[in-house]
């Protein structure tokens, strides 16, 4: 009951502070390998996935007012007993997830978690 509440909440919490249109282009699903947090003046949140083996940058925590909402939600699935998948939601720019680069910003639309896909 309470991994269900724990799941129930990410989810509303990814869907309601996360400002983006209902749907994206394409998705990156996968395992949340690393995730990581650079120092400066601008911190940027960096994540592996465990299908793709490339690291993004999805937010600065100082210039993206949903950023810390989107850490905090990664932590969260990050420290979970089952690692959840982990979903990237991107809008159309011409790559896929295999094709995104390695070390690049990257910022998704929406971030989803889910023990079911």
């Amino acid at each position: 009951m309470k991994a269900k509440l724990m799941k129930t909440t990410l989810l509303a919490l990814g869907l309601t502070l996360i400002q983006a249109p209902a749907f994206a282009n394409y998705s990156c699903w996968g395992k949340l390998d690393e995730l990581g947090l650079s120092g400066g003046s601008n911190p940027a949140v960096h994540v592996r996935l465990n299908t793709t083996g490339l690291v993004w940058v999805v937010c600065y925590l100082n210039g993206d007012v949903n950023c810390k909402s989107m850490y905090a939600m990664l932590l969260a699935a990050q420290s979970g007993p089952s690692r959840p998948n982990i979903g990237l939601f991107y809008t159309p720019n011409g790559k896929t997830c295999e094709t995104m680069g390695d070390w690049v910003e990257a910022k998704p639309y929406y971030i989803l978690t889910t023990d079911d896909y």
